[in-house]
């Protein structure tokens, strides 16, 4: 980072070469891309005992991104898999009825 004029208090900061909103988007596929053929490589050397600590940081990402749902959200997600199950059905139906 670099200040204009005197450094004294209340200079303006610049930040200089700052990715767009575009560019940082547009890279999101590879960042995607380079993480899933990592995770690959992990899985396929975790048999190497030396090589087996490269896949424990995705483990621990994992750890604290993911829990186990409460009860009422497996409730609301059998409810939900229910109503699909009841629309599909009936869409299902009429379509049959409509080709005869």
């Amino acid at each position: 980072m670099r200040s204009h004029g005197h450094a004294g208090a209340g200079a303006e900061v610049v930040i200089r070469n700052r990715p767009s909103e575009k560019q940082r988007t547009g890279i999101i596929p590879v960042v995607l891309g380079l993480s899933f053929e990592v995770l690959q490589l992990t899985n396929k050397v975790r048999h190497v005992p030396l090589l087996r600590f490269l896949g424990y940081p995705g483990l621990w990402l994992q750890l604290l991104t993911t829990k186990e749902p409460k009860d009422d959200q497996v409730e609301v997600a059998i409810a939900s898999f229910k109503e699909l199950l009841r629309v599909e059905n009936e869409l299902s139906s009429t379509t049959d009825e409509q080709v005869v």
